[in-house]
């Protein structure tokens, strides 16, 4: 592929990715004061522990195999087919096994309607998760766009109807959820014509069946790491602390969703992309400068909101849920990393290298569990934002300096890069302890980010309005 034709491929694909995910996040955070003002903080944290157990035991009963449909099916001359019935018997097996163990829950006490939510909220995420991945691997990439959108917009409108018309609280909060990813469900097998995609008496051929799941299976413990990373410390929370600084917990989480939502949107695209390029000559000068400015936005967006966040809270959270913008910086400089990391790991995840990913995931995971169960009693949720931002330190730094010989040109450990993070962590510590005249510090050191990603500005603005004036037909 040219240069020109990469980078096209790479923006095409993040813009309608941008429709999809970026978008939808957004629209989330600004929900914050509708939900902070009809959930209690205990409603909020019942409904969070819901969606982050689905998170949990979603890649186990699937053996990761959503993953493997997408890697699978980007390869050239690959029997798309087979590879979808291969990943739809396996959901479907896993799905089996979750309805026959259900009844366990009753027996513990967990009331009905809780369960009954929780069931179909797997379900419906599996199964959307599924088709979307294999949507992005056939190249269907507006299908999964608007299949994004679709997500967005029935999310908002159920809930408007079941907490606003209805009054149905927690359960109208959950249901939204699970009718909005049927939606989506539908919509997907319409507009790819999934019945083409499926098998259904043939027998599928066991070397891919085989490559597939040795390629996902390793994803599975990676997973659980990731989760531990993610939301182990909501558990501890509850525990610990109670439901209520769970909500506040989880609450806070969202700010950091624009990082991690632009962060998602790109590696959904280039994921994509490094994977078709991974054997180009020149692949590691294109990997090095996409990173240059991947990295730019994130650090200064993430120093940016950091400076704001007071500010962001006063407007986004109703009294009860205030105080999380104190837990916010940890969360919102653990996201940046987690964004780098994310990077890197699609490196590996382009020469199928998943058992390095693997193994510093469960490093990051191992370090958040101690760091959590140490914290969070002295600093609650401060002490669990910590603990992840220090995991998340760990996966960054081991992956970025033991990563082959073959990407050193890519300068992913650059000094300019290396210094600005220490400026976030910096900045974060100011604000969440209120040091002596703190927003004057923050406001020096987002000017001096500045300063370390001048070039990068300027030429991103240059080339903005070059692509600005080629459009409007004057060159």
């Amino acid at each position: 592929m040219d240069i020109i034709n990469r980078y096209k491929k790479l923006a095409t694909d993040t813009a309608l990715f941008t429709v999809s995910t970026f978008a939808s996040k957004l629209l989330s955070i600004f929900m914050l004061p509708f939900y902070t003002n009809i959930l209690t903080a205990s409603d909020y944290g019942t409904a969070d522990m819901i969606t982050t157990t689905v998170s949990l035991i979603f890649p186990v009963l699937t053996m990761g195999i959503c993953d493997g449909v997408l890697r699978f099916c980007l390869d050239k001359d690959s029997d798309k087919k087979a590879i979808f019935t291969i990943g739809l018997r396996i959901v479907l097996a896993g799905t089996a096994l979750l309805v026959i163990a259900t009844p366990i829950l009753l027996v513990i006490g967990i009331p009905p309607l809780l369960v009954s939510m929780f069931l179909f909220t797997y379900i419906t995420v599996v199964f959307t998760n599924m088709l979307n991945q294999f949507s992005r691997g056939i190249g269907e990439t507006k299908v999964f766009a608007i299949s994004g959108f679709l997500a967005t917009a029935t999310t908002i409108g159920f809930n408007i109807l079941f907490l606003v018309g209805l009054k149905w609280g927690l359960a109208g909060y959950l249901l939204s959820t699970i009718l909005s990813n049927t939606v989506c469900i539908i919509y997907v097998c319409v507009a790819v014509g999934i019945k083409k995609y499926i098998y259904l008496n043939k027998k599928l051929p066991k070397e891919t069946q085989k490559e597939m799941l040795k390629y996902s299976v390793p994803l599975i413990p990676n997973s659980i790491a990731w989760w531990i990373n993610l939301s182990s410390s909501r558990y501890l929370l509850t525990f610990l602390v109670g439901a209520s600084a769970n909500g506040i917990y989880a609450v806070a989480n969202r700010l950091p969703t624009i990082i991690t939502s632009l962060s998602d949107v790109f590696i959904r695209a280039w994921q994509l992309s490094a994977v078709s390029e991974f054997n180009a000559e020149d692949r590691n000068s294109f990997y090095r400068r996409v990173y240059r400015y991947y990295n730019a936005v994130i650090v200064l967006g993430c120093s940016a909101i950091i400076l704001g966040i007071q500010v962001i809270a006063k407007i986004l959270f109703s009294a009860e849920f205030y105080e999380g913008w104190r837990i916010a910086p940890f969360l919102m400089v653990s996201a940046t990393f987690s964004a780098f990391s994310g990077f890197i790991g699609s490196l590996y995840t382009a020469c199928k290298n998943t058992r390095t990913i693997f193994h510093t995931t469960v490093m990051g995971a191992a370090i958040n569990l101690l760091l959590s169960v140490l914290l969070i009693p002295f600093l609650q949720g401060v002490g669990a934002g910590l603990a992840s931002l220090i995991s998340f330190i760990v996966i960054w730094a081991v992956r970025t300096f033991t990563i082959s010989s073959g990407f050193e040109s890519v300068q992913l450990g650059h000094p300019k890069y290396l210094l600005s993070y220490g400026l976030l962590i910096v900045q974060s510590c100011v604000l969440t302890f209120e040091c002596p005249y703190y927003y004057l510090l923050m406001i020096v050191i987002f000017a001096a980010i500045v300063l370390l990603y001048w070039e990068e500005i300027v030429s991103a603005v240059k080339g903005g309005y070059r692509f600005l004036k080629c459009k409007g037909g004057k060159v």
